[in-house]
């Protein structure tokens, strides 16, 4: 009994190490991550994961493609518009908080600075390439004016003629981005004010260049882990006050830099950025691996630009029964644009109604290019990737008195997109792998090896105990088959009594009798 119960030993011990291994391991060591995120991911000078949110160890680019308009004169006469796509015009993006306090509640206030710098060896050209581009301030200038009694848009429209200030002009990337003086915006400027450009001055990103414009308050994470960098105010306020709901005014999400940590399929995303005027929703899309760490990819879904007519929820940003919403597929910002008729959409108007599409010739939506993702490091909450991709429109449509603009087709005209993209560093990797990647490998292989080795000690003992069993059987069954046979015991004794000896008394004379098989002598 005693081999029995040392084989049934090994059996359970066997059995403890499968268990140990395909559970005991991973619960300490999810416990253990738990643990340790709880210290990394907060927003604290002492944190590590402070210094990546304070000033982006990762390069973020800004790649810039505008649409150069081929057939300007026949737009303005009612043709249907020609574009080609220009481009890259690739920045170089350096982004620093300053301002930086810590609050009682948690949460720390912060200035985000950008910095833009040109990368001519990424581009396609130059920024004094130039193209034909649709004038915004005599676009919106046209459309704020139309109050105005027809002779006298008549009036201005000559004066805007001698000036040479035509709906459509050439100009270079420079000043497409960074600003230009426009005459007309300096005479305007004594009559109305034209938000949005400073100065007499317009660009797509005037005065954002070197400088901060939003004050920004984020939850640290301290007291609830799963808040952290999630934004609490925006230039003091909690919420939007553009929209029709509450829903559509709420101020959702973080600046995209990170999330909470421990992200799942199942979560939502959001992105906020103020020239966005609203918070972006991203949903799961596919899990992969961005050199060798495993990221969950998340993606803008076509709902976003929906209206909502086709998409309910979206009805909070425009009530298609009392405003003019536009076609789905793009979203009108004139709110948060001081009236400007301006919307934004994917890229070539990606998942949006097929008018937009064919309203302007030249525009290939494609969602290998012109999709919106963002990848996280689901443990961490860190994002590793970045894809985001905007078009910015204006809405065209007649004004009449001015000469330019009076005949020319109703359509959403889109000006340029961008890309802002990013992608984890040696840095970002090397901490994930030293953090979270090494350790976690340590915890599977001695997840596996204590599971396989159970199972081999489980094994062996079982084909031993198998082995002892139908031996014992066997020697049990022996005799049986002994005294079945009787024909061995009769040999050998037969052998026996076949072979004796007889002798004679000891003497002189004597003699040895022959036996039994021999014959006696004659006497002679």
């Amino acid at each position: 009994m005693t081999g029995y119960k040392g084989q049934l030993v090994c059996v359970v011990t066997g059995t403890l190490l499968v268990i140990t291994g395909a559970v005991l391991i991973p619960v300490v060591w999810n416990a253990v991550k738990h643990s340790l995120m709880t210290k990394i991911m907060v927003l604290e000078p002492s944190s590590m994961i402070y210094s990546i949110w304070e000033e982006p160890p990762f390069i973020i680019y800004w790649r810039f493609y505008f649409f150069d308009v081929e057939n300007a004169e026949e737009v303005v006469k009612g043709a249907k518009p020609s574009v080609v796509q220009r481009g890259p015009y690739v920045y170089r993006l350096e982004m620093e908080r300053q301002n930086l306090t810590v609050n009682s509640n948690s949460t720390i206030s912060n200035k985000p600075v950008y910095s833009y710098f040109f990368e001519p060896d990424m581009s396609v050209g130059l920024e004094s390439d130039s193209f034909t581009a649709v004038n915004v301030p005599y676009a919106t200038a046209t459309h704020l004016l139309d109050w105005l009694p027809y002779d006298i848009k008549i009036a201005l429209s000559l004066v805007l003629d001698e000036m040479h200030e035509h709906l459509f002009k050439e100009l270079t990337v420079k000043e497409l981005l960074w600003g230009y003086e426009d005459e007309v915006l300096k005479i305007l400027s004594k009559f109305i004010k034209i938000p949005g450009m400073p100065n007499g001055e317009f660009g797509f990103l005037v005065d954002q260049n070197g400088s901060a414009h939003d004050d920004f308050t984020v939850f640290s994470g301290k007291d609830v882990r799963s808040r952290i960098n999630l934004i609490e105010r925006w230039n003091g306020n909690n919420k939007l006050s553009w929209w029709l709901t509450p829903e559509a005014n709420m101020i959702n999400g973080t600046d995209g830099v990170m999330f909470h940590s421990f992200v799942t399929e199942k979560d939502t995303l959001y992105l906020f950025q103020p020239n966005l005027c609203r918070s972006m929703p991203y949903v799961f899309d596919r899990a992969k691996t961005i050199r060798g760490v495993p990221v969950s990819s998340f993606y803008l879904p076509p709902n976003v630009y929906q209206n909502g007519s086709v998409y309910p929820p979206n009805a909070g940003f425009c009530d298609v029964k009392t405003e003019d919403c536009g076609p789905t597929g793009q979203m009108r910002v004139d709110k948060c644009r001081f009236g400007v008729p301006t919307s934004i959409s994917n890229p070539h108007f990606l998942y949006g109604d097929r008018s937009l599409i064919d309203g302007v010739n030249g525009l290939a939506p494609d969602p290998n290019e012109h999709k919106n993702y963002l990848s996280v490091q689901p443990i961490l909450g860190v994002t590793f990737e970045l894809k985001f991709r905007l078009q910015l429109n204006l809405y065209l449509e007649k004004v009449a008195g001015f000469s330019d603009i009076e005949k020319i087709i109703p359509v959403y005209f889109p000006m340029l997109w961008f890309e802002q993209s990013f992608e984890a560093n040696d840095w970002m990797v090397n901490t994930y792998n030293s953090k979270v990647g090494v350790p976690t490998l340590v915890c599977q292989i001695a997840e596996y090896a204590l599971m396989g080795l159970g199972v081999a000690i489980m094994l062996l003992s079982l084909v031993v105990i198998v082995r002892k069993y139908r031996r014992k059987r066997s020697d049990e069954t022996e005799p049986l088959l002994s005294d079945a046979n009787p024909s061995t015991n009769y040999t050998a004794e037969e052998d026996t009594s076949n072979h004796s000896t007889n002798y004679m008394p000891e003497g002189e004379d004597a003699e040895i009798l022959p036996t039994n098989h021999q014959e006696l002598a004659p006497v002679i």
